[in-house]
């Protein structure tokens, strides 16, 4: 039995919902506002963005939240099977700002998901997972 219920995606947005491309095309204009050249070649299929350098960040079903919430999964390397690592944010457009929201991820997980890529301490500073700030990997056992 999973441990973790996947919630069923409803078959059309609520209106005052983007699309889960419409808003990812706002997330990829951040991105590439914030970091140029980074989304160059990347493709909107789906519910992802899906870059060839191997990074894709995904629209989740919702696990919480109004219509305008979005649940975000940030993969940094799709390539590592079958257990892709990845972390999920979420993100709220308020009075109807999606590319704010959009911005707003970008400017907060996003830095950690182009960290991850970059690896330079350009975007984040790095802490082992014994330090007080540190990230351990949560284990399924």
């Amino acid at each position: 039995m999973p441990l973790i219920r996947r919630a069923k995606r409803p078959a059309e947005p609520p209106p005052e919902r983007l699309a889960d491309l419409e808003f990812l095309a706002l997330v990829k204009a951040s991105l590439e506002a914030y970091v140029p050249g980074v989304t160059r070649g990347a493709e909107l299929r789906g519910n992802s963005l899906i870059s060839p350098q191997g990074w894709a960040v995904a629209v989740v079903p919702p696990r919480h939240g109004g219509g305008r919430h979005y649940d975000l999964a940030a993969l940094p390397d799709v390539s590592v099977q079958p257990e892709v690592p990845h972390f999920l944010d979420c993100v709220a457009a308020m009075a109807g700002e999606e590319r704010r929201a959009a911005d707003n991820w970008v400017q907060t997980a996003g830095v950690c998901l182009l960290e991850l890529l970059d690896r330079r301490e350009r975007f984040a500073g790095h802490t082992g997972p014994d330090h007080e700030r540190g990230v351990r990997r949560s284990s399924t056992g």
